[in-house]
């Protein structure tokens, strides 16, 4: 993952805190569904996936996520021995 520092007005800080405070996530996962949602216009998302995108973001915003390192791995993960 790369990190990128942008610079913002305290004001549009403010109005981003307050948007994104409703939807309980933090500002990096807030900004990231804004991306997201940009990106939707052009892939058309259907609403049940931007409701699954936004589902991961706060789930991996809370840790929960796992970390596959190996074909074996996510075989094992995703019970492709079976």
């Amino acid at each position: 993952m790369k990190v990128k520092q942008i610079p913002f007005p305290e004001e549009l800080i403010e109005y981003v805190e307050k948007r994104r405070k409703k939807t309980g996530i933090g500002f990096p996962e807030y900004i990231r569904h804004l991306v997201l949602n940009d990106i939707e216009r052009e892939t058309n998302l259907t609403e049940e996936e931007e409701r699954d995108v936004e589902s991961s973001l706060r789930d991996y915003s809370k840790g929960k996520f796992t970390v596959l390192k190996s074909k074996e791995d996510i075989e094992k993960h995703f019970g492709g021995d079976k």
